[in-house]
């Protein structure tokens, strides 16, 4: 598994802090104390996320591991009628079809903060993975690997 490494010290550490690229001690020795707010978190995992290893304009730097995100939504009797009386007369789910953007949007979202976590500046190879729970349930995995781009 890979760390990231303090921006003071240049350890590897698990708890390097995303907005001040400090581990704990480096911030208290310092004084420190810039935490991720979660205005800083949104901004800063607008990165990119692309379902190819790379693209022509962006060039990897460093691999830094998979991240992945899982998302469970169930289907209540009310979505479960929607949908059967559409399979019967025809015509889409907007119900289901919205249901199934908020999971994904939401898969996505925790994707890119569990980059922002690692220091990565994008996520690729990015797939999404629907799966049933005994009909009750959706269960949606997103995965890809994090990665360093060069500036």
């Amino acid at each position: 598994m890979i760390v990231a490494v303090c921006a003071a010290c240049q350890n590897e550490d698990f708890t390097v802090n995303p907005v001040s690229q400090l581990c704990r001690s480096c911030e208290d020795e310092l004084g420190a104390t810039d935490y991720a707010t979660e205005a800083e978190v949104s901004e800063a995992v607008s990165s990119i996320l692309l379902t190819t290893e790379a693209t022509s304009n962006l060039r990897v730097t460093k691999r830094l591991g998979i991240v992945s995100a899982e998302c469970v939504v169930g289907l209540h009797i009310f979505k479960d009628l929607a949908t059967g009386l559409r399979d019967v007369f025809g015509g889409r789910s907007k119900v289901m079809q919205s249901s199934l953007r908020e999971i994904k949007q939401t898969a996505l979202q925790e994707l890119q903060e569990e980059a922002f976590k690692l220091g990565a500046d994008a996520v690729v190879a990015v797939n999404l993975q629907y799966s049933d729970i005994n009909g009750k349930m959706l269960l949606l995995v997103a995965s890809g690997t994090a990665v360093k781009l060069q500036h």
